[in-house]
């Protein structure tokens, strides 16, 4: 998902709904302070969409062709 398709997708709701993410066994606030940028690689899937797809982690030990293909994420922090 891009931050274009979540603002679209945000717009579809009313501004007054709390957004709220999984804390375990119960629900958590999100706050502004739990997005960061990270750096990641796409692996995986044939369509970046995919379920089967997901996202490296960087790490300095990281092939070249991995950090050729590193890329600036915004990430919210889980559990």
């Amino acid at each position: 998902m891009t931050v274009g398709e979540l603002k679209a997708m945000l717009d579809k709701y009313p501004s007054e709904m709390q957004v709220i993410h999984d804390r375990f066994s119960d629900y958590e606030d999100i706050d502004e302070d739990m997005f960061t940028v990270v750096e990641a690689v796409f692996k995986g899937g044939k369509v970046r969409t995919s379920r089967e797809a997901y996202y490296m982690r960087s790490h300095p030990t990281m092939s070249d062709e991995n950090k050729c293909k590193s890329e600036m994420c915004l990430h919210l922090d889980g559990n």
